[in-house]
């Protein structure tokens, strides 16, 4: 079945929430400053990705995907087209904290890094705090410029 990504803008942010509560997950204060695109299923939402920039670097703020309707091949377009969002955003880097295995990731160009191997803005934004890096990985995307 073929889903649209859709970049959605601050008009969607209720309807963004609400998407992320049917899912189980809650809403962070940390989103406010994202760019969202949805996986739309002729009109129903299977997954949204919140991305914002911080200084030269992207971050993913978000990524939920409504298990009854997305798989392993809808995650990896998403991610996808996060890169591609990043790019757009003249990022040098996406980066991202998850609890799933590295392994995953790396075939798109993600790798997994310490806390400390951040860039240091990014250390210091709310998504990256050391108990959160700590019980999670940190991946990168590195942007490479033209």
């Amino acid at each position: 079945m073929i889903r649209e990504i859709i970049e959605v803008d601050a008009k969607y942010r209720e309807q963004i929430k609400r998407f992320i509560h049917k899912v189980g997950l809650v809403w962070t204060p940390e989103c406010e400053d994202a760019q969202f695109l949805v996986m739309d299923n002729k009109g129903v939402w299977a997954a949204v990705i919140g991305i914002a920039k911080n200084h030269t670097h992207a971050i993913l703020r978000t990524m939920v995907l409504d298990p009854k309707q997305c798989d392993g091949d809808d995650l990896m377009r998403l991610l996808t087209a996060a890169i591609a969002k990043a790019e757009s955003l003249h990022a040098e880097g996406l980066y991202f904290l998850t609890m799933a295995s590295a392994d995953l990731f790396e075939p798109l160009g993600f790798v997994e890094i310490p806390f400390t191997e951040l860039p240091n803005e990014l250390q210091k934004d709310p998504l990256f705090t050391k108990e959160k890096s700590n019980s999670a990985r940190v991946m990168q995307y590195t942007i490479e410029s033209d």
